[in-house]
């Protein structure tokens, strides 16, 4: 009787186990001395440029990324890796992360460094509160809800922000100069509205939508008018000549405080400078 033939068995591998590790830290050499940067699976090139970028304080300028024999390294994700000797070193010019300096992205960067310095804020992350900043996409490569949130889903720094939305904002805090506080209650007014609207088709969405923030800057409009006729009123009763008395009895504005060059550098240097993407669609919240 021929003998039974058993199958194989077969023994899992662990190194064939998917990785779950999402994200990793590099280690690169700038002016001579040792900096670490976090990349995520996901990033592109420009993230990861950028990442390399913002993580000394003191680079400013274009960089290279390169090994110790001066070879660009490829801005991937998976081919760059943390055995690797990695150097940086300035250039005169961008020629890795394509698309980190497009005009729209350098517009977009100056009117952040305005807007520092009209609402005399210190660092990007201060320009709006946590709670309606504007966050990343969620899985289904939408804006988030409070569901997302509260799953995780992280904020997007300032200079990830649309290019639309930076310069709605800008426009806003020139109507809002030195009072920070002013601008962020007319936003969260505007977000609370849309919110509130059953039939608006981002009620869900927590964070402040470009349209809200044109919503606000209507709003600025409509309260000024108000106070000038209130104004008007007052000086009618006080008597012929005394408007500009009235004015300043309904709103004192604040002084306003153009910030010197040297005032801008500080903003810039607090700043980070992370790209812009000017190709992401803001339509969907116009409606």
């Amino acid at each position: 009787m021929p003998k039974e033939l058993k199958a194989p068995k077969f023994v899992k591998n662990p190194k064939a186990v998917k990785s779950t590790i999402t994200s990793k830290t590099l280690t690169f050499i700038y002016d001579g001395k040792k900096h670490t940067c976090d990349i995520n699976i996901n990033d592109r090139e420009w993230a990861i440029y950028m990442a390399f970028r913002n993580a000394h304080a003191g680079i400013f300028s274009e960089i290279n990324i390169h090994d110790k024999n001066g070879t660009p390294l490829p801005l991937k994700y998976h081919e760059l890796k943390t055995n690797v000797e990695i150097h940086v070193s300035k250039d005169d010019k961008i020629s890795q992360g394509a698309g980190t300096h497009s005009a729209a992205t350098k517009v977009a960067h100056e009117l952040l460094v305005k807007i520092l310095g009209a609402w005399k804020l210190e660092k990007a992350e201060d320009i709006l509160p946590e709670d309606m900043a504007p966050r990343q996409m969620n899985n289904a490569g939408q804006k988030c809800t409070a569901v997302d949130v509260q799953s995780g889903v992280g904020l997007l720094g300032a200079g990830l922000w649309t290019a639309s939305f930076v310069k709605e904002l800008y426009k806003l805090s020139q109507k809002t100069l030195g009072v920070h506080s002013e601008a962020v209650a007319l936003l969260r007014e505007m977000v609370a509205k849309r919110r509130g609207d059953k039939k608006h088709q981002n009620r869900w969405v927590v964070e402040v939508l470009t349209r809200d923030v044109i919503r606000a800057l209507k709003r600025r409009e409509e309260m000024i008018l108000e106070m000038a006729e209130e104004a008007s009123e007052l000086a009618t009763y006080a008597g012929p000549g005394d408007l500009m008395t009235a004015l300043e009895e309904v709103e004192r504005e604040p002084v306003v405080v153009v910030p010197e060059p040297q005032q801008q550098q500080q903003h810039q240097s607090l700043l980070f400078s992370l790209p812009f993407l000017p190709g992401r669609s803001d339509e969907q919240d116009k409606k």
